[in-house]
């Protein structure tokens, strides 16, 4: 692009108004190329689509409209508007069309209009569905084609592209009329969504939050400026923009691609003006679009009224259940489907949240809004008018008032509230190459009238003078309270919001450093914490997670009901943040929060009694293996020296983790397989899919961002080790762990591992070299492995057990019946047909203590929780083979790591997780960096054991020969690290306990 320029945009949503005078003030300081305005929105709820009812009235749209076509017609000025009316729906482009008519045969304006519609056919959406094309755009049930049938309208989100006068779009991603435009003009994609999303809220990122707003345009940057005097632009309320209504705010999907903002920078150049730069968009393999579609479930009642007598207010939901019997009795088909229900909303207990709410305490008066929903008006007027009469009559328990129970301030007292809808369409659709245009047709039409003697609006000079002197509002910080303080005492902004239909989103945003990190470092926002707070299941959490840029933290979660349809209690989500602003914030700590920008070992697992010595890269890789490798083995260690300080009664002993020996231990020795030519049609997704469903390993080659956006990558934890609590059993260590002074920490510690490759063998393997008796359980039905049996097998008896053999069986159940430890590295669930599910476990020994560590590649959450994976998967699915040959810089598609780093890591983490639950019994009861660019890989690589100091080696006879190996890589101070049993085949020993 040759030079920049600017767009202007006077609101947030086309009909809520604006400022004239900012609006002429941007005309003519910026003379932008383009004044565009997003008109959509699914906040209200699924009525728009249903009842065709436009978001705002007619004249709110000529209002707004007006002072738009006259700088288009006088200026020269593009206008583009996306989302007309609020649905976009192909009504309501043509209801749109006519309003600019009337407006230009009025003012005597000539146009060139293109209009485009984004109604998509039901015919080509039924085949879509049929060729599993269409998938679910977050929490919503999938498509099918009986109801996409029942939806009455359905519009797809575009982006759009055209150069007339104005255009004017169908439903729209509301970013895409900013970034057609900039992306028309030259400006890069990445910038362009950027600014889209930002731009499309108005003035909302301007402090104080505004209106109208321009942008001015680059290739690889763009300036925010706020129109109105008062307002600035900082660094963090333009960062904190992309949280708002959004499932996370780093990866913004939308038509074909995702804007990732992880490099994305903020800069103060005026008082007024922030520039942004650095965001990228990554396109998908596959276009797709979002379809947006309702289906009417029948028609609404409502009643209000109040109740004041604390007698009935104490047994309210007894005396309402006998309501509702009775009503029932009257209409058999009340509560038999969700299209005849009566719902009561009680106001001053729970009217605002519903189940979620924390404190459901009634006041000293209840507001009780009856909802009842009917196939017709009528019936619904009629049960209704019976609910409301049985309020007001029925008998209750101790009662002393006999003329009433229900206050009405209505009169009459049922009002019909018309049909009610539900989104039933909300999903995503693949669209072929090519579709992104041609599905969306644009019709070209022409608006001509007599030109009139009349000029441009202006600004007066008295206007100008009064905009010059309105002062900036000053900023101001929240002082950071240093003792204990509620979260709103700390917090600037906390708020709640829905993001889509089905989804409901919190931010917490502060706007001191210090306030920042003070909560984060607090650890208060946790998966537990917020599913305590909204009696949540860990499943309805989709985001929970900190962003710097704007100092904010963000939760998203399923929404606990629909929005906008039967039983609504917030349509637009503002109101459930409310538990939020009573989380108790520990006081200030003395000390200095640690930065993590090195990312090294020791930022880790910075304990004092953890020494983490060495320096280098590690193995080739653009991966920080090393730091994974020592950090893991570190704290496996330390946790094993805690146990020994535990059972002893003495300070934790020192461990040591030299760097370069973490390495040593996790050399590749696999090769590639060629990929099989009758596979080799298929697209890598739909052979995943398909994979996955056969219950076969596999996984689709992905970047960073494309992996991100998955409802698989949004499910996983940001820690990966999870302890849960099983049942409640007797505290301390068992018995055969309490003598003192043992040689190993984990002397007397019973371990039964199922298991075969890599991570979870590795676990036993770590358990076992400080001190644990390990029985390796390998089924006779599965073929040797003879490198990883030698290697994992060091340390551990192995005996055979075929699971399905009734004997084999009684002997596994007489070694769990002395087990401290139970660890299973299958599939998840696998074992479970067998009584050996972690619930199954801790009923049988519900009298006694048992861990039960489990290994899942994927995680215990989200929709691939169950889906079998190991090392090389993951990082094929996960974007880092991706990476790794991006920064190598060999023009390759995907380059593995040097080795099983991942499957290493996670057996050391197994381990860690044993250990600390076996801490909490006896207690209690009952990131991987990267190197810049191609540096990662300068360093030299061990592919033999001949490349190995000698001084990390131990050579010991087994039962396969003699074998030269390499020794654990921690020492703890004191006590002896290692291996008393050596490898030897599968299934040699007895099975049975070692005595203590």
């Amino acid at each position: 692009m040759s030079s920049e320029f600017s767009i202007l945009t006077p609101n947030a949503m086309l009909g809520y108004g604006y400022r004239a005078e900012h609006f002429w003030h941007g005309i003519e300081t910026f003379a932008p190329k383009a004044i565009i305005v997003d008109s959509g929105s699914t906040d209200g709820g699924p009525y728009k689509l249903g009842l065709n009812k436009m978001t705002c009235g007619r004249e709110s749209y000529i209002r707004d409209l007006t002072p738009i076509l006259q700088a288009c017609f006088y200026k020269k000025i593009q206008v583009l508007i996306g989302s007309v009316g609020g649905d976009g729906s192909d009504s309501h482009v043509q209801e749109m069309l006519g309003i600019v008519r009337e407006i230009a045969d009025k003012e005597g304006f000539s146009f060139n209009i293109a209009t485009i519609n984004a109604g998509f056919g039901r015919g080509l959406l039924t085949e879509r569905i049929e060729g599993t094309e269409v998938g679910p755009c977050g929490p919503v049930e999938e498509l099918t084609v009986e109801s996409a049938e029942r939806a009455i309208d359905i519009v797809a989100q575009m982006a759009l592209e055209s150069h007339p006068d104005i255009i004017l779009g169908g439903r729209s991603y509301d970013p895409a009329p900013f970034a057609a435009f900039s992306i028309y003009h030259g400006v890069e994609a990445g910038v362009a969504w950027h600014m889209g999303k930002i731009m499309e809220c108005g003035g909302i990122c301007a402090v104080p939050k505004g209106r109208s707003m321009i942008a001015t345009m680059r290739k690889d940057s763009f300036d925010l400026t706020p129109l109105a005097p008062r307002e600035r632009c900082t660094p963090l309320s333009v960062a904190a923009h992309t949280l708002y209504e959004k499932t996370r705010p780093d990866r913004l999907p939308g038509p074909g691609g995702v804007l990732v903002l992880d490099n994305a920078s903020y800069e103060q150049l005026t008082e007024k003006t922030v520039r942004v730069r650095g965001a990228e968009f990554i396109p998908t393999p596959v276009y797709q679009v979002k379809l947006e579609g309702v289906e009417k479930l029948g028609y609404r009642t409502i009643f209000i009224g109040g109740i004041r007598d604390p007698i009935l207010i104490s047994q309210i939901d007894e005396f309402l259940a006998e309501v509702r019997a009775y009503t029932q009795k009257l209409f058999p088909e009340l509560d038999q489907s969700p299209q005849c229900r009566l719902i009561f909303h009680f106001y001053g207990r729970n009217g605002t949240m519903g189940p979620i709410e924390p404190t459901p305490v009634a006041g000293h008066e209840l507001g009780i809004l009856g909802e009842v929903v009917a196939p017709t008006q009528e019936l619904s007027y009629t049960i209704a008018n019976n609910a409301r009469a049985s309020i007001l009559h029925m008998p209750y328990t101790d009662q002393v008032a006999t003329t009433g129970n229900f206050a009405s301030p209505l009169s009459p007292h049922e009002t019909p509230a018309g049909p009610v809808f539900r989104f039933n369409v909300y999903h995503l659709v693949n669209l072929q190459k090519g579709e992104e245009v041609s599905l969306f047709p644009i019709s070209l039409s022409t608006i001509k009238n007599e030109p009139r003697e009349t000029a441009c609006p202006t600004l007066t000079n008295e206007e100008r003078a009064q905009l010059a002197a309105e002062p900036l509002q000053p900023l101001t910080t929240k002082a950071v309270p240093q003792k204990e303080c509620k979260m709103l005492d700390i917090a600037k902004i906390i708020r709640s919001k829905n993001s889509g239909p089905f989804e409901l989103t919190f931010d917490i945003m502060f706007d001191t450093e210090e306030a920042y990190r003070r909560v984060k470092n607090a650890d208060i926002l946790t998966n537990e914490r917020i599913m305590e707070l909204y009696h949540l299941q860990r499943e309805d959490i989709i985001t929970n997670m900190f962003f710097e840029p704007a100092l904010a933290w963000k939760c998203t979660i399923k929404r606990p009901w629909e929005q906008g349809t039967v039983g609504e209690r917030d349509t637009l989500g503002t109101q459930q943040h409310g538990p939020l602003l009573s989380i108790i914030v520990p006081e200030a700590s003395n000390g200095s929060v640690v930065s993590r920008a090195s990312f090294s070992a020791k930022d880790t697992a910075s304990l004092s009694q953890l020494h983490l010595s060495g320096e280098g890269l590690g193995l080739p890789s653009s991966f920080k293996i090393a730091h994974l490798a020592q950090t893991s083995i570190g704290l496996s260690a330390l946790l094993a020296a805690q146990i020994h300080a535990l059972r002893n009664s003495i300070p934790v002993p020192a461990v040591t983790v030299p760097l370069q020996r973490t390495l040593l231990g996790c050399l590749a020795d696999a090769t590639r397989d060629r990929i099989s030519s009758k596979i080799s049609a298929w697209r890598a997704i739909d052979l995943e899919s398909a994979a996955f469903s056969s219950k076969l390993v596999i996984s689709a080659l992905r970047s960073y961002s494309e992996w991100d956006v998955l409802p698989q990558a949004r499910a996983i934890s940001d820690f990966p080790i999870l302890l849960r609590k099983l049942s409640d059993g007797p505290k301390g260590l068992p018995a055969t762990m309490r003598s003192l002074n043992a040689d190993k920490t984990l002397r007397g510690l019973r371990v039964l591992e199922l298991s075969r490759v890599i991570a979870a063998p590795l676990s036993g393997k770590t358990l076992a070299a400080h001190g644990a008796d390990v029985l390796w359980v390998t089924s006779p039905n599965l073929p040797d492995l003879p490198t990883m049996d030698r290697d994992f097998g060091r340390g551990k008896r192995t005996i055979h057990i075929d699971i399905d053999s009734p004997s084999d069986r009684e002997d596994l159940t007489r070694l769990l019946d002395d087990a401290h430890v139970f660890t299973q590295g299958f599939r998840p669930g696998s074992l479970a047909a067998h009584g050996l599910s972690p619930a199954e476990l801790a009923k049988r020994y519900a009298h006694r203590n048992i861990i039960c560590a489990n290994m899942s590649a994927y995680g215990p959450d989200g929709p691939w929780s169950s889906n079998r994976g190991f090392d090389s998967l993951i990082q094929t699915c996960s974007g880092m083979n991706v990476s790794e040959a991006e920064h190598f810089g060999a023009g390759e598609a995907a380059r593995p790591t040097p080795c099983q780093a991942l499957d290493h890591a996670g057996g050391y983490f197994l381990a860690a997780g044993i250990l600390a639950a076996l801490y909490k019994q006896a207690t209690e009861g009952g990131s991987l960096g990267q190197f810049e660019g191609k540096s990662g890989f300068e360093t030299r690589d061990y592919t033999c054991t001949s490349d190995v100091p000698g001084e990390y080696l131990e050579s010991r006879g087994t039962g396969f020969g003699e074998m030269v190996a390499v020794r654990h890589s921690a020492d703890i101070e004191g006590l002896q690290v290692g291996w008393d049993v050596m490898p030897k085949p599968l299934g040699t020993d007895e099975k049975k306990w070692l005595d203590v």
